[in-house]
């Protein structure tokens, strides 16, 4: 038996993503947004895990900093980029 293909609409779509995320405008002189995007692609992530991930290394020391990377779903995958960071700067 084949499962049936579901179709959720965007306006679904950007309701949940309205309430579960926030966005942040990040202002950078023009060219270096393809410099932040490949260094994004060199460590195998999108720009905003990418960035997140620095605010993690930068904040290893202080994780109640970082909680805000607890919601959406994502608790466990951020919770061991975060341990695998703090090992990383512990070394």
């Amino acid at each position: 038996m084949s499962k049936r293909k579901t179709y959720t609409s965007p306006e679904v779509k950007n309701r949940w993503n309205r309430k579960h995320y926030e966005n942040i405008v990040v202002v950078v002189p023009i060219g270096s947004r393809d410099e932040v995007k490949a260094a994004a692609e060199r460590h195998g992530q999108s720009v905003s895990a990418y960035i997140r991930s620095l605010i993690i290394r930068d904040n290893a020391d202080y994780p109640e900093t970082t909680s805000f990377l607890r919601g959406g779903g994502y608790a466990d995958a951020w919770e061991r980029q975060r341990q695998f960071l703090t090992d990383m700067l512990h070394r």
